[in-house]
Parts: structure tokens; sequence; C-alpha cells
């Protein structure tokens, strides 16, 4: 038999394992292509929706590269454990290391071929559509649908990197193969019995996981921890190391308790057998729980966002904010409440304020602030801040964390052109109102009487209004608020803040931001189940011969089932119910990290129907994976 033989008779024996390592690899380039056509689309280039694009999706494709490594490497390297007794047969017959490694080359070569071919052929006809789906969630009609050599290039390029990093990694574990060493791979038992410090790292991963639900609280709502990335990457790093602990240790911890009770005999062959299987996937349980969260995360975030544009949109206090000013606009609050008095004002509000600075300790120069009275900034957020003489409190955006540069306690000169009070920094945080309107992402707040004395001696050119608009029928003001805008040739360091721009941006941005995630989600979803299924299908030869041996001393096939039944619901459910813990854990956090305190009810919702669904979609692929599982099985005991 002849090298070319051999090489169609191994295709041919593997065709299943290769069509499902086939077909992953051409969904995850199929993805890649499209996000790349918009990526390069020429005609958007320029558009304000372009920042949105540019931000979104380079990430996306970095998400769908790195999993595509890790995707693509682990699916390659559990086919080629799977097949250790065949190669170890082909070298008894006299193949020697070469020849196997030019055979599993000749495999892979036509595998990363065709998976190309077939991923950016399938991407190339799916992409007006995705095009044209994108498009029309930011409502951009004007935009032709392009297919760009860059896309192909890029894709090609980083497809090509990416299996030869498999390629190598492949052919370093394959330099020393030896036929007994090759033979009894294929029968060892993967993973370790229980040992005592199984005990020990079990326990503690399981405390650490439970003192991380309640960390994540207490770092959430403090802005000075949630701003600091050392302070994120720790409570990161300390969580999933838990989660592994748990994972790794606890796991045999527990099954070990189980075989010391009572019921124990007579659940023998059931414990004995979900501890070997247990055994075998901690790896895998571990790595798809962090799938599980990456997919709740990625989707839940976004939809909940997408729900709640309303209400975050209504978070700010009015409706429309439009500032007046030497270089603001030229319009009284009088002249904007007659513009929108069919719209019904529930509230009018028109409040001055002074365009001033800090100067940080340390430096010459002077950060431009909007400083205004705390009884004027109470009027507006409808609080009841108080500030004595020579104290001042700096409010920044809702979304942005962190002390902005100032340190609590020490004194700043507050200056207004030549003007300046010195003043004890009381607090510097985030502002439940949206202060964009101002042309900063901060505001000064300070005391009525200090206030009154800048206010006094400052030019005119320094002296502001804000007005402020409530309507009862804020939904229909679109038209309204877009003419206000031509009229006044609306200024970017002035942007006229309108509750409806925000709430159709938010739906635009919000809803882009999901299709994409929900892409990713689906990709990760897609993945879990296929890394389950490498690892029961290429342990598939010796199942059969233990659960034939099984079958013979009079175990019957539906006790065989329910043994199987248990083992698949232990690696099926497992990562789920830790990928639900730590992807609620993590939205909870972003949401604080970004403001939306008020609204985390809503997140944790929105987190528990995706949860939901993800369980009734996982209860789907476990009962058909069962199903072929238990075929399969049991066609050695025909």
């Amino acid at each position: 038999m002849t090298f070319r033989n051999v090489a169609v008779k191994t295709f041919k024996k593997n065709i299943r394992n290769y069509s499902s390592y086939f077909l992953c690899s051409c969904f995850t380039i199929m993805l890649f292509f499209m996000y790349t056509t918009m990526l390069f689309n020429e005609d958007l280039k320029g558009t304000e929706q372009m920042e949105l694009v540019s931000y979104v999706f380079p990430i996306t494709l970095v998400a769908i590269g790195a999993f595509s490594i890790f995707f693509i490497s682990y699916a390659h390297r559990t086919f080629i454990k799977g097949r250790n007794k065949e190669f170890g047969i082909y070298m008894s017959l006299g193949m020697n290391e070469k020849d196997i490694k030019n055979l599993v080359l000749l495999e892979n070569v036509l595998i990363c071929i065709g998976s190309m071919v077939v991923g950016i052929a399938i991407g190339t006809l799916l992409s007006r559509l995705f095009q044209m789906v994108v498009l029309s969630m930011m409502e951009i009609d004007n935009i032709d649908f392009q297919l760009s050599m860059q896309s192909y290039m890029v894709t090609i390029g980083v497809y090509l990197i990416i299996f030869a990093i498999v390629f190598l990694e492949t052919n370093m574990k394959m330099k020393k193969m030896n036929i007994g060493l090759l033979l009894k791979e294929a029968r060892q038992r993967e993973g370790l019995e229980y040992r005592k410090r199984d005990t020990v790292f079990g326990v503690l991963g399981f405390v650490i996981m439970i003192v991380s639900v309640v960390s994540v609280a207490i770092i959430a709502s403090n802005d000075k921890w949630n701003s600091n990335p050392a302070i994120l990457a720790i409570y990161m790093i300390v969580s999933f190391a838990g989660l592994y602990m748990a994972i790794s240790h606890g796991g045999n911890y527990v099954i070990h308790l189980f075989k010391k009770s009572r019921n124990y005999y007579k659940y023998l062959v059931t414990i004995t057998q979900i501890h070997h299987k247990f055994n075998q996937n901690k790896k895998i349980i571990y790595i798809l729980s962090i799938l599980s969260t990456m997919t709740i995360f990625l989707v839940a975030s976004p939809f909940a966002l997408l729900r709640l544009s309303e209400d975050i949109a209504l978070l700010n206090p009015y409706n429309l904010e439009v500032i007046e000013g030497s270089n603001a606009y030229t319009i009284s609050g009088e002249e904007l409440d007659n513009i929108f008095s069919k719209y019904d004002i529930h509230k009018s509000l028109d409040l001055p304020f002074l365009v001033g600075g800090i100067r940080l300790n340390g430096s010459v120069e002077t950060i431009q602030k909007p400083i205004m009275s705390v009884t004027n900034y109470n009027q507006i957020v409808e609080q009841n801040v108080t500030l004595d003489e020579g104290e001042v409190i700096q409010y920044i955006l809702d979304w942005t964390p962190g002390l902005h540069g100032v340190v609590l306690g020490e004194r700043y000169d507050i200056l207004v052109g030549e003007t300046s009070i010195l003043a004890t920094m009381k607090d510097s945080t985030r502002s439940t109102w949206n202060i964009i309107a101002l042309g900063n992402d901060g505001i000064i707040v300070m005391n009525d009487n200090d206030y009154k004395k800048l206010h006094g001696l400052a030019s005119l050119e320094n002296q502001y209004y804000y007005h402020g608009l409530k309507f009862r029928d804020w939904k229909n003001s679109g038209a309204s608020v877009l003419a206000l805008k031509e009229q006044l040739n609306e200024k970017a360091e002035y942007p006229i803040n309108s509750t409806i721009t925000g709430y159709n941006d938010l739906k635009k941005g919000y809803s882009v931001f999901l299709f994409v995630t929900t892409v990713l989600g689906i990709l990760f979803f897609v993945a879990s189940g296929s890394v389950l299924y490498f690892k029961q299908f290429s342990e598939i030869g010796e199942m059969k011969k233990t659960f034939f041996q099984m079958y013979k001393i009079g175990i019957t096939k539906k006790e065989i089932s329910q043994i199987i039944g248990k083992e698949l619901v232990i690696i099926f459910y497992l990562p789920l119910v830790f990928g639900s813990y730590m992807g609620v854990s993590l939205i909870y956090l972003m949401t604080f990290i970004v403001g939306g305190g008020d609204i985390i009810k809503q997140f944790i919702q929105t987190a528990s129907v995706v949860i939901l669904l993800y369980f009734v979609l996982q209860s789907i692929f476990y009962y058909i994976t069962k199903r072929n599982y238990m075929t399969e099985l049991m066609k050695s005991g025909n």
C-alpha cells in the first residue's frame, strides 16, 4: 500500500472528526471576513458612524482571531491525541516519524486550504446581507455594498498565521514518537484520583468564589476601586483562579465525599464512572466555564442596554439643554420656551454658571471647568448637596469613573479669569446629571458665598447660562430639536443635549453592539458544543470497549444510558452554572464602572433571561449529543 493510499484511507476513516473540525474553521473564517468587509468599506470613512465601527469591529476581530487560535489549536490537538493508537500501529507496520508527520501535514494543509476557500466564499455571499443589517441598525441608507481586496488579504493572512501556529505546535509535540508510548497513551486514563490536597485547594477555591460575590459588590460601588486597573485585574485573576481550584480540586473532593457516603455501593458503577469522566474533563469544564462566562456577558450586556435605552436617556434631568454664552449660543430661555411650547413644557430652568478652571498641584496650567453654585446644582439634579465655605466638589460624567487628577482633602486654586479662590476638594464623584451640554467632562460645584465672590468679579465672557426644558411629549420633539441645531449651527464644544437625540443614538449604538456581540456569543456557544463534541467522540473507541464489557457482565443498555446521561449532565451543565455565576458578576461590576447603579436590577433581570435561554439551548444540544453518543456506543454491543 502506497503513502497516498494510506492518506486517502485515513481521511475517509476520520471523515466525521474532520468534518466537525472543518466546519468550525469555516465558520470562524466566514465571521472574520464579514466583519472586515464593514471595517474596510470606503464609503463609511468620514461618516460619524465610522467612529462606532472603528471602535467595535477591531475589538471583535481581535476576539475572533484570539478565539480561533485557541479553538483550532484545541480541536487539532484533541483530534491528534485521539489517533495515538492509530499512529502506533502505523509505526509498527514500518512507517517512520517523518511519514506520519507528512501524513498529518497533508491532512491539515487540505483542511486549511479548504476551510479558507469555503469560509471566504460563504462570507462573500453573506457579507451583503451582513452589511445591510448593520447599516440598517445604524440608520444609514447612502452607503454602497463593497468587497475590498483588503478584506481578502487580511483574512487570508491572519488565518495562514493561525494555521501555521497550529501546525508548528503539532510538529513539536510529534518530535519524539515511540510505538510503546503511543499505544500506552491511547489506553491511559486522564487525570488523577483524589488526593488529600484536593480537600484544601478545593475548599479554598469554593471560599474564593463565595468571597468574590461579596467583593464584587464592594469594588463595584466604590468609584476609587472600580476605576483602578490593578484592583480590577487582581479581582479577575483571583476569581478565575478560585474557579479553577473549585473545578480541578473541589470536584475531586466532592466526589470523594460521595464515595464515603452510605449509598456509594448502591451507585458504585455510576459514581466510579462519573469520577473517571470528570477527571478526564476537568480542563474542558474550566475552558467551557470561561466560554459560557463570555457568552452570557457579551449577549446580556448589550441586550440590557438596548432594552433600557429609554430609561438611560431619561436619567438626565431635562429633555433639552442649551448653553447661552459668549463662546456658546445667543439664545435666551424665553426664546426656547416659545420654540418648544407646543410640546407642553412641564418645567423650565434658567440658571447662571461660570466658565473658569482648576489648577492642580504642581502644575502651572489651568484645566478649564464650568463652575456652579451648590444651590443651582441642587435645582438641576433635585438633590440636597451641602458645602461649607472653602469647600468644593468635582462632579464628573456619570460613565467616567475615577478622581480625574484631584486628591481629596487637598486645597486647589479655583479660577475665573484673573480671580481665584483657594478651596478644599471635599469629593470627586460621578454626577447623576449628564453634563455634556456644558462642554466638559466635569463641573466644579462650590458654596453659594464663594460663588458670589467669583461671579461678582467675573467678566461677561466668563458668565454663562444653563437653559433646561422638560417636556411632557419628548418623543415627538426630534424634528424641532434638529431644526434648533441647524438654526444655532450646533457647536462641537457645546453640544445641544436632548433626550430624543440621546435616545435615538443609544438605540442605534446598542443595536449594532448587540448584533456584533450576539454573533460573538453564538460563536462561543458553537465553540462550546464543538469542544464537547471533539472530546466525547475522540474517546469513543475506548468507551465502546468499557461499556461493552459492562454489558457482558449484566448491565443493561438502559442502565448504561443512565450512566452516560449523568456523565454528560456534569460536562454540559456544570460549566454553564459556573459561567452564569462569573457572567453575572462581570455584568454587575461593569454596570457600576460605567455609572449604571440605578439600573442594575434591570441588567440582572436581562442576564437571567439570557441564562435561561442558554440553559434551554444547551439542553437541546445535550439530548441530541446523548442520543448520538448512545447510538455510536451501542454499535459495539450488537
